[in-house]
């Protein structure tokens, strides 16, 4: 039931900015479609890199350092699973921005109050 009522929100709502943004003629809406757009990407390369390559990265580095000398015996050649680091990966990215933001005042944590504060309109990937 509730479904359907955010589905007419989200078209009248559409339909509003839509209408506001025709006034304007096809040069402005035209510009806030590319501003939208390079914000999309923007947010796009943003969530890889932070929700994908980041936590892949941080688990590979736990799996290949710490896990794979202790398991695997010196004849035999590890096997990866990308899927299992990327999540443990996930695990860890968590609890070392957890123990960021609960330690001293430095950079790092500068950096992630930024972003957290900026959000996806403001982002800056700098």
């Amino acid at each position: 039931m509730y479904e359907g009522m955010y589905v007419c929100w989200a078209v009248g709502r559409g339909g509003a900015l839509a209408a506001g943004w025709a006034r304007g003629g096809r040069a402005a809406l035209l510009a806030r479609a590319a501003l939208w757009a390079r914000r999309a990407a923007r947010a796009a390369l943003a969530a890889l890199a932070l929700l994908g390559l980041v936590p892949l990265m941080f688990g590979l580095l736990l799996e290949l350092v710490l896990v794979i000398p202790l398991r695997v015996p010196l004849e035999q050649s590890p096997v990866l699973f990308v899927w299992q680091d990327w999540a443990l990966g996930v695990l860890y990215t968590k609890i070392v921005c957890a123990l960021t933001m609960m330690g001293p005042d430095w950079t790092m944590r500068r950096a992630i109050e930024k972003a957290y504060r900026d959000g996806i309109r403001e982002m800056d990937l700098k």
